[in-house]
């Protein structure tokens, strides 16, 4: 079982500098732009667990195509699963609140089994605090229950295999005196914290919560914000398991959401995340819901952008930035485009190097208009995709192998009968 520790407490949050954008006028042409795309440099596999998500239900969870579900939130620090409940603290009064069952551990289960139905894995929350809720008379206090995590995570491999399962060891969000009420006197309360961060095994920790700091930017702040933070935590990514949970943008009903959460899943890929958590997963109606599907379900039929990355350099990834990745499953090259600008067009060519197509692109694209539109194919011009970006969108060329396909070869069991 993989351990992913989701220790927020740790977590510093990068403060980025006020940025500006230079809007053009309605309808202006922005400078044309070349992308370059190389098959052979920088290649190196995606992990599909980067598309994960958060509390999605079976129906969310197909249609987005997510490898895994995230359990967790402030509330999971001090669940108590014998109780089926938890204690929110300073989010709703200090209240320990049962679920609607009172069956030990029901929460877990039908999350797995949520997650399962959609042929997705499950990560639980397990929390790392003794003091967890407690129900009925004197609901604000707590109660000490030094192995209940090591009782329900023993009874979890009976429940579902191992590898279907990872767990998130919760320790809560900084500062916790602004979820929790000190349990400790303070010289007694940084002894246990010692006592238990030292007893945690050495586990990769989640380095960056990103959206905590692009939820307050502003839309013309939000991708550049997103890609400073993002450049200064996965240039050092050496260590052997790296997860990004949770991660989220903000602005999930607004077309600049959906830029961001696209250019996100771009670098986790480019950069060899291992697994990332979106929080949580945004309603189906909105434009970064639809950016999610860019990457995993395009066009519903569960397609999906490649799964090793390869070369993609851009000019200026703060007005245009771009990601490309082979797909094993047909050898088809994938090319995120994705433009930042907040008006105008924007023309783009792609040129593309050691790479055998058939002389087309299929294109799909998500605009303000918030819906994937699958748009006329391109014929390419020798080894280049000439194409024009819309203002503030998501575009995906799809450069399908070359191939001679097998011509149809006549039945040679067939017994030819003249009918009367």
């Amino acid at each position: 079982m993989a351990h992913y520790f989701d220790l927020r407490a740790n977590v510093a949050i990068l403060a980025v500098g006020v940025l500006f954008f230079h809007a053009s006028p309605a309808g202006a042409q922005n400078p044309p732009v070349t992308i370059s795309v190389d098959a052979n440099v920088n290649r190196r596999p995606i992990d599909p667990d980067i598309y994960g998500v958060a509390h999605a239900s079976a129906a969310e969870l197909t249609d987005l195509n997510s490898p895994f579900n995230r359990n967790g939130g402030n509330n999971t620090t001090r669940y108590n699963w014998q109780l089926n409940a938890d204690n929110r603290g300073n989010d709703w009064y200090y209240q320990s609140i049962p679920e609607r069952s009172a069956t030990a551990g029901e929460r877990g289960d039908t999350f797995i089994t949520t997650a399962r139905a959609a042929n997705a894995k499950a990560m639980l929350t397990v929390p790392m605090i003794e003091w967890i809720a407690k129900v009925g008379p004197n609901r604000t206090k707590l109660e000490l229950a030094p192995r209940s995590r090591q009782q329900w995570r023993g009874r979890l491999p009976a429940l579902v295999p191992l590898a279907d399962a990872a767990a998130s060891h919760h320790v809560g969000p900084a500062p916790p005196r602004r979820l929790h009420r000190p349990l400790l006197p303070a010289g007694r309360r940084v002894q246990r914290r010692r006592v238990e961060r030292d007893a945690a095994p050495p586990q990769p920790v989640d380095p960056l919560a990103v959206g905590s700091e692009l939820r307050r930017r502003n839309v013309d702040q939000r991708p550049r914000a997103a890609r400073a933070a993002l450049k200064s935590w996965v240039a050092p990514i050496t260590r052997e398991r790296q997860s990004a949970s949770p991660n989220t943008t903000g602005a999930e009903n607004h077309i600049n959401g959906a830029t961001t959460q696209a250019d996100i899943y771009g670098i986790f890929g480019r950069e060899g995340l291992d697994m990332g958590a979106r929080w949580t997963t945004p309603a189906a109606s909105t434009p970064t819901y639809k950016a999610m599907k860019m990457y995993r379900n395009y066009d519903g039929n569960k397609s999906t952008f490649g799964d090793t990355s390869v070369a993609a350099t851009v000019p200026n990834s703060d007005s245009v930035s771009a990601f490309a990745a082979q797909r094993s499953a047909d050898g088809a090259l994938t090319v995120m485009v994705i433009s930042k600008n907040l008006s105008g067009t924007t023309p783009a060519t792609i040129a593309l190097g050691n790479i055998t197509h058939r002389g087309t692109a299929q294109v799909w694209q998500l605009t303000s208009a918030n819906t994937i539109a699958r748009l006329a194919d391109l014929s390419l011009s020798g080894n280049g995709i000439v194409a024009t970006l819309p203002a503030q969108s998501v575009t995906l060329f799809v450069v399908p192998a070359s191939g001679t396909a097998t011509p149809p070869q006549p039945p040679t069991n067939v017994r030819i009968m003249r009918l009367q």
